[in-house]
């Protein structure tokens, strides 16, 4: 949970819960409660469909024709009773016996008309429910009243999506707004703004008013055409942070490329229909702080939920095992027919259809415990009651006790020796965000020197006329310095709990525990060293296993202490995986990437083919590209997976510069919480810093340091 400071406020996000259609969960909501209610939420945002429009339309014209029909049916049989009373009141006139035949007929056609009657009631009935203010008046009983930490009831602001809610959609919203007057309130997209008094920063809520036509691979592209199209539209300045919802996608940009950051909303109902680009299912909390550019996300995935459903679906109990049998293959397989049940579990088709009739729900009723089943004519299929999974289902919430939390600090591109990288920033801010994020990984995610490839020394990119090597020298003596940092203030608190006479043992515990993991690649820049036959980063790594050796002995001295092995356990910390492929503690893969390739246009197109090709990783860290985005997927095999993708510490470059391109600058950082190899919920966030004046090298010092030695400087 993010630290509560009076600079920061905390906002629920979701989007598209989708009412009345056969994808809206109320479990889902009772999730996101808790979870919103954990991060302490000071008010929680709806980003479109809060009823799904296109459902109850085509659900209001099927059910008028079927009202209409039986309307017609009922017409009709009234006709042929008064016809038929007519003929037995003729012959009673004329004093003939009535045929019993034709009784019988005017009793059968009464019992049509009632059954016929009862129908277009229920019809009607199911119509009138899905009328706007009935809509609302069970949205209102369905919709929880979010809290924050001291469960204190905290606003919901609705944005209605013409596409996805329509006109109805809106007036649903309103009318839910006149039942709820004390917590749910109407906003329109792309005009009303939310000002956020802690950050002292407003946000702009947007939604689509036209639905995605085109089938997308790429899940950035329907947002980012949204946002240009607002851009396009706005009078006035940016706002601090565009939220973007419907689109079923967990995205982050940092400003940088984008002239704004923006945060994609993930989904709130089951996804049976499902884009490429719409996979997400889950809430996220976004916390936009005062003196932060960028905001910080957690994000918490429930699509294993929705995958596993009837897997929550408890049988009544003492069922007899014929039953047990029945309902188990309909909780394995789905809805199925009574010829598919019988082959499944054996019994013979009489039984399985007995015990199918003696399972359904025909009473109309939804207890809390158990749907009951329904059978499916047009498909003559049977399954769990769809209305009561919709309403009454309730998923597990995840045993935080089982829980496994890693965070990662991760860079790229640092080009060490390029005049543009910004050094102090890397300095100062590295280790502070390690720190404070308590992250136990620092991954280098390649290009850690500039190189000298494409004339770069004698175009000025390089300074001073630096080497490969002596890059690689500054590049080792700088990241050491950003772990040692790291490692003296965790080794200060650590060292207090070591007592008066500890072990070996102990001491090496505490500082394998002080000194994070290194993890690095090399990049394209740092394999142009390659063709003149050397291995790139050999020097820069053991320039850092001295250093950092060197502080760890001096620590120990300090306290009156030694170990023989320190060098072997610095060594350890400071890997380069093969592949760079990863396995962590928590036994999660992780892949880091550095694409000899460039960026493009739709910035999830690089993200998105990272994850393509480490198929079998949940954690994906990539550079080169000098921009930044996170995002995530979710997989059937692997669970929720996502992509770290870093910018810069470059400011600039000639070559991006002549390209008409802007770099993002900075590092990121994600932390995942993980149950059994499935991550459930993660944590993003990017830095960056505005420019000093030691943001950028002068790359004309060394020559006028050499004009003023020899008295050259007078015009």
């Amino acid at each position: 949970m993010v630290t509560s400071t009076e600079n920061a406020c905390r906002i629920g996000l979701m989007s598209r819960i989708d009412f009345p259609s056969d994808g809206f969960r109320r479990g889902l909501l009772e999730l996101a409660k808790a979870d919103f209610k954990r991060e302490d939420v000071h008010f929680v945002i709806l980003a479109g469909g809060l009823i799904d429009s296109r459902y109850v339309t085509s659900k209001s014209k099927k059910l008028w024709k079927l009202v209409k029909g039986t309307q017609r049916q009922i017409k009709a049989v009234t006709r042929q009773i008064s016809e038929t009373e007519g003929r037995i009141a003729e012959l009673k006139d004329e004093r003939k016996s009535v045929p019993k035949k034709l009784t019988e007929e005017l009793a059968k056609l009464k019992t049509e008309l009632a059954a016929l009657a009862e129908t277009l009631g229920r019809y009607e009935a199911y119509l009138a429910e899905l009328e706007p203010e009935k809509i609302a008046e069970q949205l209102s009983k369905l919709l929880p009243v979010f809290v924050n930490g001291n469960d204190e009831t905290v606003k919901l602001y609705i944005f209605p999506s013409p596409a996805y809610d329509g006109e109805l959609g809106e007036e649903v919203a309103q009318r839910l707004a006149e039942l709820r007057p004390d917590d749910v309130r109407v906003y329109q997209s792309g005009g009303d703004r939310l000002f956020i008094k802690q950050a002292n920063k407003d946000i702009e809520v947007l939604v689509p008013s036209i639905a995605v036509w085109m089938r997308g691979d790429y899940f950035s592209t329907p947002i980012e055409r949204l946002i240009k199209d607002r851009r396009r539209q706005m009078n006035r300045e940016l706002p601090a942070l565009f939220m973007a919802g419907c689109f079923g996608s967990t995205i982050t940009k940092p400003k940088g490329e984008a002239p704004v950051p923006f945060v994609a909303a993930p989904v709130l109902h089951r996804l049976d229909k499902v884009r490429v680009s719409e996979n997400q299912i889950g809430v996220r909390v976004v916390t936009v702080i005062r003196d932060r550019t960028d905001p910080v996300t957690r994000n918490f995935s429930y699509k294993d939920y929705v995958q596993d459903e009837r897997s929550f679906i408890s049988p009544p109990r003492e069922l007899s095992p014929r039953r047990q049998k029945v309902l188990e293959a309909i909780k394995e397989r789905g809805r199925m027919t009574a010829g598919l049940i019988t082959d499944l579990t054996g019994l013979t088709r009489q039984t399985v259809e007995a015990e199918l009739a003696a399972l359904q729900n025909k009473s109309g009723r939804r207890p809390k415990n158990w749907p009951g089943l329904r059978f499916y004519k047009q498909g003559r299929l049977w399954d769990y009651d769809g209305y009561w999974v919709r309403e009454n289902l309730l998923y597990p919430a995840v045993p935080r006790e089982k829980s496994v939390s890693e965070g990662i600090v991760a860079f790229g591109c640092l080009h060490a020796g390029a005049i543009a990288t910004d050094y102090p920033f890397i300095l100062e801010h590295l280790p502070r965000v390690v720190l404070e994020k308590d992250a136990d990984i620092i991954v280098a995610a390649g290009d850690l020197v500039e190189g000298t490839k494409h004339g770069l020394l004698v175009k000025g990119e390089v300074y001073a006329g630096m080497n490969t090597t002596t890059q690689e020298i500054f590049a080792g003596k700088l990241l050491a310095e950003c772990i040692v940092n790291v490692f003296n203030v965790r080794f200060a608190k650590a060292s207090e709990a070591l007592g008066p006479k500890p072990t070996h043992e102990d001491v090496l515990k505490a500082v394998g525990k002080a000194l994070p993991l290194f993890l690095v690649i090399p990049g394209n820049h740092d394999d142009w060293a390659r063709e003149f036959g050397f291995t790139p980063l050999v020097v820069m790594k053991l320039i850092m296993m001295d250093r950092i050796r060197e502080a760890v002995d001096a620590a120990l001295a300090a306290k009156g202490l030694c170990s023989n092995r320190v060098a072997a356990l610095v060594a350890s910390k400071v890997v380069e995986p093969p592949k760079g492929e990863f396995t962590l503690p928590s036994g999660l893969k992780m892949t880091i990437m550095h694409p000899h390739m460039g960026r493009t246009k739709t910035t999830s197109i690089r993200p998105q083919e990272m994850l393509d090709k480490a198929e079998d990783s949940q954690i994906v860290i990539g550079a080169n590209f000098h921009v930044a985005e996170h995002l995530e997927v979710w997989d059937g095999k692997l669970g929720q997976r996502m992509c770290l993708e870093l910018g810069t510490a470059k400011r600039h470059s000639d070559f991006e510069d002549h390209k008409l391109k802007t770099v993002d600058h900075g590092f990121g950082y994600i932390r995942f919480d993980s149950v059994d190899g499935r991550i459930v919920s993660s944590e993003s966030a990017f830095y960056t810093a505005p420019p000093t004046k030691g943001s950028t090298l002068d790359g004309s010092k060394v020559f006028r340091d050499l004009l003023e030695a020899h008295g050259l400087t007078k015009k």
